[in-house]
């Protein structure tokens, strides 16, 4: 089954003052897509993601980082999270099951700015922002134990398949190392909502 990818990351000097800041560097920083660009949901939570959002907005045409962000900074506490999606255009297979035919599209990912006292109970160790990616099936193909399945798939990685998830995880590689460079982070983690460490699935399934 396909699994939620998170990318999570820790910033130094992160506090209530310097928090929203960083959240912008990411937010401009991220692989827009060409067809669907700009911010296209923002919310704001109080106190842990169960509590109702103190904002919601909807951008139609899709809103810049500096209309965005000075939005949610009208509501700037240190226990609060604050979260804008965004579209990115990635490769996925043309029909479910099939790893032959792919076409680009536009999925929406999340990029969010957890406060220092955001979920109390869990701060010893959330991340500063964590960035929601979609499933993991744009990355690496299903895994399987059946051994017809797994000669099948390590063929498909030497053709299309592998040329498109390549790609894709270019992309996300090349905004990780945009945000090495104009934040100074501390701890980054590539992971999935069954707790894998996605980062070594891929270099596992790429040889690398």
């Amino acid at each position: 089954m396909a699994d939620w990818v998170y990318l999570s990351l820790w910033v130094e000097g992160f506090s209530a003052e310097t928090m929203l800041a960083a959240w912008a560097k990411a937010l401009a920083e991220f692989p827009l897509s060409t067809l669907s660009p700009g911010i296209r949901e923002l919310a704001v939570y109080p106190f842990e993601w169960g509590e109702p959002p103190v904002l919601e907005q909807s951008f139609q045409e899709g809103a810049r980082v500096e209309e965005a962000v000075p939005l949610a900074a009208e509501f700037l506490h240190e226990d609060y999270a604050y979260e804008a999606e965004l579209n990115w255009d990635v490769w996925v297979p043309r029909e479910p099951g099939s790893l032959d035919q792919w076409e680009r599209v536009t999925q929406t990912i999340s990029v969010a700015c957890l406060g220092p006292q955001f979920e109390p109970e869990g701060t010893e160790d959330h991340p500063h922002l964590l960035v929601s990616l979609g499933l993991d099936s744009i990355f690496l193909p299903e895994q399987t134990e059946n051994e017809d399945e797994k000669e099948l798939l390590e063929e498909a990685l030497e053709g299309v398949a592998g040329n498109c998830y390549r790609e894709n995880i270019s992309q996300l590689l090349g905004y990780l190392q945009q945000l090495e460079k104009i934040l100074p982070l501390t701890r980054r983690l590539l992971w999935s909502a069954s707790g894998e460490d996605l980062a070594e699935r891929i270099r596992s399934a790429y040889g690398q």
